[in-house]
């Protein structure tokens, strides 16, 4: 979310001020605004994220890279790809520190004695497999159907 407000001058545009009400808005909701000498018609609008932080939102495909470019400007951001990469780096900071619960590689090492049943591999019999055949009452039952073929004239 990204907080604009009403009458603002857009950053790099500094002729062009905000019409839209004030407000939080998201990262690419559209904001209106107006030429400075004729603040009664609307102009044209920009996403939320252009007026907050500029052409930087442009400047990278990658979400992870835009993230870490916004939060070099504004550490507090709200801006969906900065709260991302926060969280992020806050989880693994967290999974990474000697002081907080366990990791998750810790976590996922169980001791197997405790979880599984003990299994011997050491058996060599083999499974027997039998064939089922049809007895001659099964094999009268099943009735064919006759096919006809049609030859064709040369």
């Amino acid at each position: 979310m990204i907080y604009i407000e009403h009458g603002a001058r857009i950053p790099n545009n500094q002729n062009l001020t905000i019409a839209s009400p004030t407000g939080d808005y998201e990262d690419t909701a559209l904001i209106e605004f107006h030429d400075e000498g004729n603040r009664d018609i609307v102009t044209g609008s920009f996403q939320a994220q252009y007026i907050r932080y500029g052409n930087i939102v442009y400047m990278f495909n990658d979400p992870k890279e835009l993230g870490e470019a916004i939060l070099k400007i504004d550490p507090d951001s709200t801006h969906a790809t900065a709260v991302f990469v926060r969280s992020t780096k806050e989880l693994f900071d967290q999974m990474n520190s000697s002081t907080t619960e366990p990791s998750l590689a810790e976590a996922a090492t169980v001791d197997s004695a405790t979880v599984l049943p003990t299994v011997d591999h050491t058996s060599t019999t083999t499974p027997v497999t039998t064939k089922k055949t049809r007895t001659s009452s099964e094999k009268r039952s099943v009735q064919q159907t006759p096919t006809t073929t049609t030859r064709r004239s040369r």
